[in-house]
């Protein structure tokens, strides 16, 4: 975070840097190398041309400034390893914590309750694995004995399969259900109609007589307690039964009873087919493998378990004290703590958030390891390489200056800047940095060196006004001795009002016809300070 607000501020910068440095660098050449003309003015050839010394580029070191800030040397991202919702943030941005402190803390309950299973399954491993290794009593053994009769029991009866009394009750069933689906579906007889018709007009005829005793003492005022009335009521209940007997007897069967009866039938069928094909192979398996489990657990009593087995039963109590641990570690994980001393720098999580395993909840760094990131010009950046030394000054602390070293030089330039400059982060070495706070403003002087020899040979510093262009030649008027003459020069980089060339025509001791648009003297850098024009905040490259 820090270092992303120092590179946007960088930038701009950089913007202002480059004009500053194309004002300072002739300035800062001169004062540097000692370029000046003979006495404290240029001379005249007539009274309207300059002439200016010019000086071997072999003879002047380089060095290298570059504005930035103060950043952290490395933030240290803290991980949460457990899922669950934040319930504790004691911390905030700035605060200096130190090693076991809380940073974060989630909720437990799920992780407390994963202990209580994974405990729970250490017991029960246990217990196996001591079952195993301990002699059966003699109830146990008994108790198996029991189980094993009762299994061989059960093996000879479905071996047996059904019996005579089993098979003579299954045929009884379904015939008694074929009899009964036989009544459902037949017709009335002509017999059981006479029968029924019988019965129904005798009914009648006892009814109608006793309707006649009645109406002869119907007058009589205790008519309902008398013997006529009694039977009056009793033969018309016998005609309405009869009635309905011969209506139920003659009205066909309904389809639920037809359905029903054919229901009895089937069942009766499956029933004596199952007798009839016992024993079965499945139930007959089934049998036989219950016998052999029985005999398996009781040899084992008698025996004792096999080492097969009890090993086993050991791996798996130490699975069972594996998934302890882990449960008792993650219940430990469910509070982040600090591993280190340092300042924290972003908590990126919020009490009530839910969180997952492999997250970053809180940003550290060591506020020690501080570093100064400054942008450096690209035509700067080739002269510059891992461990060079660098001074840092601090406009917030003027009066101080740091000892530092390149740590690393950015392979690609910062995108979306006018210029195009180079990120190089140069680390603080000085054991005592009291007082360096991250964001300070800070510019690096890069310890200077040497130019290379074989670019340098044969190049001269020449005003950049003084090339002259006549078909795709370039010259320069030279005056040697008070004699003007033309030589032939190969441009090379500009340095400000200068340029570098190479010429073989081109000796020490002489002037070009030029100029340049200041002259300095050799005490007015140190009036200014270094950097030209714009003071410390400038950035500037000194030929």
């Amino acid at each position: 975070m820090e270092k992303q607000k120092s590179r946007k501020w960088l930038w701009i910068v950089g913007v202002v840097v480059i004009f500053v440095g194309l004002a300072a660098g002739a300035t800062v050449i001169l004062a540097q190398a000692g370029l000046r003309p003979p006495g404290s003015q240029p001379q005249s050839i007539g009274d309207d041309v300059t002439t200016v010394q010019i000086r071997a580029a072999s003879a002047v070191e380089s060095a290298t400034q570059a504005s930035g800030s103060i950043v952290f040397g490395a933030e240290k991202p803290i991980v949460i390893e457990v899922d669950g919702t934040v319930t504790d943030l004691p911390i905030a941005v700035g605060d200096m914590v130190e090693t076991g402190d809380l940073l974060v803390g989630v909720d437990t309950v799920t992780l407390e309750r994963a202990v209580t299973r994974a405990r729970l399954d250490v017991q029960t491993s246990q217990n196996q694995l001591d079952q195993l290794m301990d002699p059966a009593s003699t109830e146990d053994i008994a108790d198996a004995e029991a189980n094993l009769a009762s299994a061989k029991a059960n093996l000879a009866d479905v071996e047996a399969g059904a019996t005579d009394a089993e098979l003579a009750a299954a045929r009884a069933s379904l015939a008694a259900a074929q009899a009964k689906y036989g009544d459902v579906t037949a017709d009335l007889s002509a017999d059981e109609q006479t029968k029924l018709k019988a019965s129904l007009e005798k009914a009648r005829v006892n009814m109608e007589k006793a309707q006649r005793d009645y109406d002869e003492i119907k007058w009589r005022g205790d008519v309902g307690a008398t013997p006529e009335s009694a039977a009056l009521q009793t033969a018309t209940i016998e005609y309405e039964a009869a009635k309905a007997d011969y209506a139920v007897a003659a009205e066909p069967a309904s389809d639920a009873e037809v359905q029903s009866s054919v229901s009895s039938i089937r069942d009766a069928q499956e029933r004596l087919a199952d007798l009839q094909a016992q024993p079965k192979p499945n139930e007959l398996a089934s049998a036989e493998a219950q016998v052999a489990s029985a005999q398996s657990k009781l040899d084992t009593l008698r025996n004792g378990a096999s080492q097969l087995e009890i090993t086993a039963s050991e791996l798996q109590l130490q699975q069972a004290l594996v998934a302890l641990e882990e449960a008792l570690t993650n219940l430990q994980e469910a509070q982040v703590k600090a591993d280190s001393p340092g300042v924290v720098t972003s908590t990126e999580v919020e009490v009530g958030e839910s969180v997952r395993s492999g997250q970053v909840v809180v940003m550290l760094a060591n506020p020690a390891d501080l570093e100064a990131e400054v942008l450096v010009a690209e035509v700067d950046v080739a002269t510059l390489a891992v461990d060079q030394r660098a001074e840092i000054s601090l406009d917030a602390l003027p009066e101080r200056t740091f000892s530092g070293s390149v740590l690393r030089i950015a392979p690609k330039s910062e995108p979306g800047q006018s210029a195009v400059n180079y990120l190089v982060e140069v680390a603080l070495n000085d054991a005592d940095l009291n007082g360096v706070r991250p964001g300070m403003t800070a510019v690096a002087t890069f310890e200077a060196t040497q130019r290379d020899q074989a670019a340098t040979d044969g190049a001269w510093l020449v005003p950049g006004n003084a090339i002259q262009q006549t078909d795709g030649v370039s010259t320069v008027r030279v005056v040697r001795a008070g004699a003007p003459f033309t030589a032939v020069v190969t441009p090379g980089a500009v340095q400000g009002d200068w340029r570098l060339v190479t010429s073989q025509e081109l000796t020490s001791g002489d002037e070009v016809i030029g100029s340049v648009s200041t002259y300095l003297s050799s005490d007015v850098e140190a009036m200014i300070g270094p950097g030209g024009p714009g003071g410390p905040g400038a950035a500037a490259r000194n030929p």
